[in-house]
């Protein structure tokens, strides 16, 4: 949930802020291509004042990073990587506020020429995250006998349009050994409440409980009752 990991088992519970500031860093300076990007998304020709005052901002931001780039928060070749996606920003926008244009066709050149600049602090930054996960994971791990392993769960909350390939239902899938979402990996879309959280899981357990009773079929019931019904009739139009 967030940043952090919650263990409930029994009685216990412990919350534990799992994702660590490198992460975080890696994840501001890819980020700052994309604003540029989204600022000047509709933008093919001449500045409006709106979208200077936004790129004058970026630009402002750009170099506030660049001055914090080499204080030792990454490793040598990370802070070659960030100085380079920064500077070629900084470049970009200067060019663009200087001449009060900017044609579509730059813009895109601007971003391809980043992307796989970008790509290498998301790679980073999974590492990170996944590195982090092993660490507490691991020692909650140790706190359960085997039997109570074999049946714990994941919930996962997030956004909608991560959902699919996120890092976490990934991580726990591969951690208990199954494909992705289903009876021990669950999404929480939209979900940053534990109590509601822990609400879906108990949904989920009750619909897999009514889906075999009544189904012979476990997942029956996470998926709409008039699923199987519709396909029938709309295919036979």
């Amino acid at each position: 949930m967030g940043n952090d990991l919650i263990f409930v088992s029994g009685s216990t519970h412990e919350r534990v802020p799992t994702i660590p500031e490198s992460f975080h860093d890696l994840k501001s300076v890819a980020h700052l291509p994309l604003a540029i990007y989204v600022i000047l998304d509709d933008t093919d020709g001449d500045l409006l004042p709106a979208t200077e005052d936004q790129l004058t901002r970026e630009l402002k931001l750009a170099r506030a990073m660049r001055a914090t780039v080499l204080d030792g928060r990454f490793t040598a070749a990370q802070e070659d990587r960030q100085t380079e996606i920064i500077d070629r920003c900084t470049k970009f926008v200067e060019q663009v506020l200087s001449t009060q244009v900017a044609r579509y066709s730059d813009t895109l050149q601007f971003t391809d020429s980043l992307s796989a600049l970008v790509l290498a602090n998301v790679a980073d930054a999974a590492q990170v995250q996944i590195d982090a996960y092993d660490e507490v994971i691991g020692e909650w791990r140790g706190t359960v006998s085997p039997e109570d392993w074999s049946k714990t769960k994941a919930i996962v909350s997030g956004a909608q349009l991560p959902r699919a390939g996120a890092l976490p239902v990934q991580y726990f899938a591969s951690l208990f050994g199954v494909s992705g979402e289903g009876l021990r990996v669950i999404y929480a879309e939209s979900i940053w409440d534990l109590d509601q959280a822990l609400r879906l899981l108990g949904t989920h357990v009750l619909d897999r409980r009514i889906s075999q009773a009544f189904f012979d079929d476990d997942d029956r019931m996470h998926r709409d009752i008039l699923s199987d019904s519709a396909a029938r009739i709309l295919m036979g139009r």
